[in-house]
């Protein structure tokens, strides 16, 4: 009795452990195309976050063919123009990420940056508003925002 009720347990902690695998990916494509989008959205993050521009808009490109409605693709796509100068670009993905997640703390907090960028700290300073109010002025967006916002120097 001692034993079953061990392996139950045993049982019940693995169940548990790997729910998390369970959870719906963002994407809401078929399963194998959810693969691809995921993949290939993972691959330009990372690509972006690395500076490695040509291989972060491929992937990114390919995610958004996959998933043209996805906030996540866009704010990243917009990210990775913004780092190359091409701001009227970056600024279109922005948008489009904040047409479909208002929230999006990211897409706020990169626009901003691009704002800054392009000369304009009001506009900056309005989505920091927005950031308050999405996530308060803990949330890392904020403070990154923030501190972009209090180092701007016109140039």
């Amino acid at each position: 009795m001692q034993m079953r009720q061990s392996f139950i347990q045993l049982c019940l902690v693995s169940a548990l452990s790997t729910s998390h695998l369970l959870q719906a990916a963002p994407f809401d494509t078929a399963p194998a195309a959810v693969t691809a989008a995921q993949s290939a959205y993972e691959i330009g993050k990372q690509a972006a976050l690395d500076k490695n521009w040509s291989l972060a808009l491929k992937e990114l490109k390919k995610a958004e063919a996959a998933e043209p409605n996805n906030a996540d693709v866009h704010n990243m796509l917009g990210y990775t123009y913004r780092w190359q100068g091409q701001l009227e670009l970056a600024f279109q993905h922005y948008r489009r990420s904040l047409e479909l997640n208002p929230n999006h703390r990211g897409t706020h907090e990169y626009m901003g940056k691009a704002f800054l960028m392009n000369k304009q700290p009001e506009e900056a300073q309005k989505l920091l508003a927005n950031l308050e109010k999405i996530c308060g002025k803990s949330c890392p967006e904020y403070k990154s925002l923030e501190i972009a916002i209090t180092n701007y120097k016109p140039q």
